[in-house]
């Protein structure tokens, strides 16, 4: 006869145990048996509750609407994230005055340098004032749709993760880019100098080793990184006082230059690599289709 072991309190405790005992010791088994018969049924017990618990979690997975409906929705939302960041960088171009915008601003030009009304700060728009000492970035503005200044140094700890997202999300386009040969018609959609603020030439070699980055050379008779430092108030702060200038920006920088027009279409490309990783090319190419826009509508006036 099968025994049904029933519960009932007793002192807020179960009686399976007492039942089972009994039940054992009816069929022969003696009382020195009974510690065995308790580990085995905590053991069973144990099984049950974990295999209960795992067909929970499986069927809570494989059913949930919510979870398959989260996965559904990845792809939109990293759209959206985009969109998002793509309107929060276009609403800088509208600032003036503000050394952390993306666009640098257009107030009113002045001889050599422009300069913004409300903080007197450099806006960098009369850049073709100064390319003709500027040979390796008039060169690849005559190439190029898009060029980037990029102001850094390889004994600079900050500059390694920039150094790295470029490889990362530039590095390959920049190396297909190598094979165009520009002409008039046909223009190189990106290029990138190195502007470096290296202690030697060494350093500087070796920090561009396998890069596919245009570079201001180390050493030049006219001294065009120097200039380059001065024109965009940009320098390590161990190079101030070789330069005597006012500092408003620290490696690493990246200025976005438009191949067409020469105009600055960002001051913040670090923040926008940041921000859109691969995205960041169709950015930069996009604001450069709008400055020759913009500069086409001008003429046409």
């Amino acid at each position: 006869m099968s025994v049904i072991p029933s519960i009932t309190a007793r002192g807020g405790r179960t009686a399976v145990a007492d039942q089972h005992r009994q039940s054992s010791t009816s069929s022969g088994g003696s009382a020195a048996d009974a510690p065995g018969a308790k580990s085995s049924c905590f053991a069973t017990s144990v099984k049950a509750v974990a295999s209960l618990l795992l067909l929970g979690c499986i069927v809570a997975t494989v059913v949930n609407p919510m979870s398959l409906l989260a996965e559904a929705n990845v792809p939109s939302q990293l759209q959206a994230k985009h969109k998002v960041v793509t309107r929060e960088l276009n609403k800088t171009k509208t600032d003036t005055g503000n050394s952390s915008s993306l666009v640098a601003p257009a107030d009113v030009k002045t001889k050599g340098v422009a300069v913004t009304k409300r903080t007197g700060k450099t806006n960098f728009e009369n850049i073709d004032l100064v390319l003709p000492k500027l040979p390796t970035l008039k060169s690849e503005l005559e190439k190029s749709d898009v060029v980037v200044l990029y102001f850094a140094a390889s004994w600079c700890k900050m500059s390694d993760p920039i150094s790295a997202k470029i490889d990362r999300f530039l590095g390959p386009k920049l190396q297909e880019y190598q094979k165009i040969t520009p002409s008039s018609s046909h223009r190189r959609p990106l290029s990138l100098i190195y502007v470096s603020s290296d202690k030697s030439k060494l350093q500087f070699k070796d920090y561009t080793r396998n890069r596919f980055w245009k570079r201001v050379p180390f050493t030049s008779g006219l001294g065009e990184r120097k200039l380059l430092k001065r024109y965009f108030k940009v320098c390590a702060k161990r190079e101030l006082e070789e330069l005597h200038m006012t500092r408003e920006h620290e490696i690493p920088f990246i200025v976005v230059l438009d191949g067409r027009t020469h105009k600055t279409l960002s001051i913040r490309g670090i923040e926008a690599l940041k921000l859109l990783g691969e995205g960041t090319l169709k950015y930069w190419g996009d604001l450069a289709k709008q400055a020759s826009s913009k500069a086409g509508r001008t003429t046409a006036k």
